[in-house]
């Protein structure tokens, strides 16, 4: 299995210097050098080489100042070379960290050996990559997501015989087998949450009775406390906002996963039986 060991995203401290340890600071300082140099560094994770296209760092620039992505040249070990722009929506996890994983470990107790699962809105596969070393061998991950640069990225840094990567949402879930999945996870970014209501009804269709649905939602954890609730009108209360019922009945027992912060929670939704 590949290894899942990336370099975190060097952040930009708070203040001019006060309060950081001497080896952020020696950090720092040794941004601000090769900037001014003009150096570009190469980062090298699992037999892949990520070298900077700039010398401008990560975190400067994603930030609201910067040009809001970073462009890397990524040489594999096969000596193919890919290029890939990481920005807010599009993660890299070898050069700017894990951010989704811990959202995804939330699940940890229910991702046991042998489970199929559809993860929805994968982006760049690392979660995925770890969902199938959580159901190992004898279960399986469909990772889905509609972002061309991801998918294709995720199927060459990620080639393990249990995880498959495809693009596309909707009418990928068109061809899949009612009940054929033990769980769905649906925690991605806002490009997915804006298309999400509209795939409900699919993501519900492929999940076997008694399986489960995480998904992230807007809102405070008070709002869950009703029973038996229908998702759809749910989530359009907890945005504020009027919302169509989907056509399929999507009810069953809600449990809160965990808050991420910006009004965001994950959320699981159990199955009901038939």
């Amino acid at each position: 299995m590949t290894s899942l060991s990336p370099i975190p995203i060097i952040r930009k401290p708070s203040g001019p210097g006060f309060g950081l340890r001497p080896s952020r600071l020696v950090s720092r300082l040794g941004q601000q050098v090769r900037r001014a140099l003009g150096i570009r560094r190469t980062v090298a994770v699992d037999g892949i080489a990520y070298q900077e296209l700039t010398a401008e760092p990560l975190w400067r620039s994603l930030s609201p100042g910067g040009p809001g992505y970073k462009e890397y040249q990524a040489r594999f070990a096969d000596g193919t070379r890919r290029l890939i722009r990481c920005t807010r929506d599009r993660v890299y996890a070898d050069v700017a960290g894990p951010v989704m994983l811990p959202r995804y470990r939330r699940l940890e107790q229910i991702v046991t050996p042998g489970s199929r699962i559809l993860d929805v809105g994968c982006g760049t596969g690392y979660a995925s990559a770890w969902l199938a070393e959580r159901v190992a061998s004898s279960g399986a991950v469909v990772a889905i997501d509609p972002d061309e640069e991801s998918v294709e990225f995720a199927s060459k840094r990620y080639p393990v015989s249990n995880l498959a990567f495809d693009l596309g949402l909707e009418e990928t879930l068109a061809g899949e087998t009612d009940g054929v999945f033990d769980g769905v996870i649906a925690l991605g970014g806002a490009r997915e949450r804006d298309r999400l209501d509209r795939i409900l009804p699919e993501l519900w269709r492929v999940l076997r009775p008694d399986g489960w649905l995480a998904l992230s939602l807007v809102g405070e954890p008070k709002d869950l406390a009703i029973s038996a609730p229908s998702l759809s009108p749910m989530m359009g209360r907890l945005q504020g906002e009027p919302r169509t019922p989907p056509t399929a009945v999507i009810k069953g027992p809600v449990r809160v996963l965990g808050e991420n912060g910006g009004g965001t929670m994950d959320v699981l939704l159990t199955k009901p039986e038939k």
